[in-house]
């Protein structure tokens, strides 16, 4: 199957309560959705797993997606799972289980890295959970910089509970600094998650 018939479809994770999750990890559900009967697309080879409310859960359904032939996943700093998510793909590359040439691995820049001078670190931190030297698809996962105190800070919340924006953000330079890290061996391509 071609690199790009693998991108043009994909099953999500994202919507499903707890009970379906636990029925994922068992791979009933996601088994359903490989043959067919939860989509219109019999042997979707992609998976996007995002914001599962349990890690262990999502190993396993991580695990189950891998052995039923899905090769997308789609992760990010924000969703907190690169390293669950980096547990499994490690173990399955050093057992030879899959190769990393037919992973497509998509992760995201949070909104306390959308500063040009934060991108490397952040990028460097993604690959380091997910236990790979390159991601296939860096994007920034929303093109509005926020004021966090520290790395683990991801959804900065001022007195009033609203987001603390980062007004200094400066897009263009981000810009260029995504297209510097596309010059490097860590990533293939890049882009933002949603263009405002």
């Amino acid at each position: 199957m071609s690199r790009k018939s693998r991108l043009d479809c994909g099953l999500s994770l994202n919507g499903l309560q707890q009970d379906s999750y636990k029925q994922a990890a068992q791979g009933s559900l996601l088994r359903r959705a490989l043959s067919g009967s939860l989509t219109n697309t019999p042997h979707a080879p992609a998976i996007l797993i995002t914001r599962v409310p349990c890690l262990q859960i999502e190993e396993e359904a991580l695990q189950v997606a891998l052995e039923s032939g899905y090769r997308h996943i789609d992760t990010a700093a924000l969703y907190r799972n690169e390293a669950a998510i980096g547990g499994v793909l490690g173990r399955w590359l050093s057992q030879g289980r899959v190769a990393r040439e037919d992973l497509f691995v998509t992760t995201k820049l949070p909104m306390i890295g959308c500063r040009a001078d934060d991108v490397t670190k952040f990028l460097t931190s993604s690959l380091k959970k997910l236990q790979l030297s390159y991601v296939d698809l860096y994007l920034v996962h929303f093109p509005a910089g926020l004021k966090g105190k520290d790395e683990d800070d991801l959804r900065p919340q001022g007195p009033d509970g609203c987001s603390v924006l980062d007004r200094n953000t400066d897009l263009e330079r981000l810009w260029k600094a995504m297209e510097e890290q596309d010059r490097e061996p860590s990533i293939f391509h890049f882009g933002t998650r949603r263009p405002t």
